[in-house]
């Protein structure tokens, strides 16, 4: 038993690993077999001869049952509107549910062993300094109108990926005991996030980052005289970054402008259309099928909003988004007492940064990054005292 622990926790590890690359197709598949899906997949087939011992509904049922009636709420819309439905196949997001179930097994994985939330971060982080480094190296690298696309991955998606390793590092530098050689190191870590920002010239990536340290430094549990100078802190830095991002990215710099002056953010025009569609369609939306044939109505494109909370109101309506939310709202107050337990606020800042990025990128709903954070923030929420006493029962 011990040996197919191992097995398992090695296959965890490597899915950890492959996660920053989603979209990398080494064998030219026409993205059908990524890195991160054979990497899900053998964690997957790992998990197969402990479920008997090991897996434990306990660990998610009360995030089970909103996102079990969430989809089931999503095939009845798109039954409701089988006009758009071509097959049996198309009444379901095979994809969501698969990583909806991905992410209850790494939360039962957390559950059974809480310090692995704190190694997978660690994974994460190396994973993205390793992005930067072939990202220096060329490997994997294309420039789209002064953008960084990475084995396939779009710069926005890159560019959350390093805001998060980001600020788990800065939480770090703030929070932990700290040797010289772990503050030089860390520092490294900062310059390589934030330098893989600037290339990706996103601008919700660079927004993240001030979202983020105003969360990290608003709820730290600090006197108020610190909080004072790292707002100060704070502030400096982030004119100082935004200053350095306007003169080595030219691009980047374009982009910044063009949405200050015009208050464009690159989907204005997707937002309004979906939401004209959920106002004609409010209680049960158009159905999984029914979100690109609507949207080409209106923009002339295949193309989802590019918000999530949009594409579920869009196409399961107030009812199927309204158990999403329930999710959401569940998960934030359980990172909310697990930070009033323990203090630690860089649950809560991811929380708010992947949220805020899946409101605005494509496709967020079937990303296993934005899954797999969830899954990280759910682990970070069990508490080791209650665990013990549920595995004694």
């Amino acid at each position: 038993m011990q040996f197919l622990q191992k097995i398992n926790k090695y296959c965890f590890f490597l899915l950890v690993f492959s996660v920053t690359f989603e979209n990398w197709d080494p064998f030219n598949l026409s993205g059908i077999v990524s890195v991160t899906y054979m990497a899900s997949i053998l964690y997957i087939l790992s998990w197969l001869p402990l479920l008997k011992s090991q897996f434990r509904l306990s660990s998610f049922k009360q995030y089970l049952i909103p996102l079990t009636l969430f989809t089931i709420i999503g095939i009845f819309s798109t039954a409701l509107n089988s006009g758009y439905a071509e097959s049996y196949q198309d009444s379901y997001d095979l994809r969501v549910i698969t990583l909806i179930i991905l992410m209850f097994l790494i939360v039962n994985h957390f559950y059974n062993d809480k310090s692995l939330v704190y190694e997978a971060l660690n994974i994460y982080v190396i994973s993205i300094i390793l992005l930067y480094i072939l990202a220096l190296s060329g490997v994997g690298t294309e420039f789209k109108n002064g953008r960084l696309l990475l084995f396939g991955e779009n710069p926005n998606s890159i560019g959350v990926k390093a805001v998060v390793a980001f600020l788990v590092v800065v939480s770090r530098l703030i929070n932990d005991k700290l040797s010289l050689k772990k503050i030089l190191l860390n520092g490294l870590y900062i310059f390589s996030t934030l330098n893989l920002i600037i290339l990706t010239g996103s601008r919700g990536a660079l927004l993240s980052v001030f979202l983020g340290l105003a969360i990290l430094i608003l709820f730290m549990k600090i006197t108020i005289w610190k909080k004072i100078l790292l707002t100060i802190g704070g502030i400096g830095f982030s004119i100082l970054f935004l200053g350095i991002v306007m003169k080595t990215n030219p691009a980047f710099e374009r982009r910044i402008m063009n949405t200050i002056e015009t208050g464009d953010t690159g989907r204005n025009d997707l937002w309004e259309s979906s939401l004209i569609i959920i106002e004609d369609n409010l209680f049960l939306g158009v159905g999984l099928a029914g979100a690109l044939p609507e949207m080409m109505k209106y923009t002339g494109r295949l193309i989802d909003p590019h918000n999530v909370f949009l594409y579920v109101l869009m196409t399961t309506g107030l009812f199927g988004f309204l158990f999403y939310l329930i999710f959401i709202l569940k998960l934030w107050k359980n990172l909310h007492q697990s930070f009033k337990r323990n203090g630690r606020v860089v649950f809560l800042v991811m929380l708010a940064v992947v949220l805020f990025n899946m409101g605005k990128t494509g496709g967020a709903i079937g990303k296993i990054f934005f899954w797999f954070f969830f899954a990280i923030l759910i682990g970070s929420t069990f508490d080791k005292n209650e665990v013990k006493n549920s595995m004694k029962n």
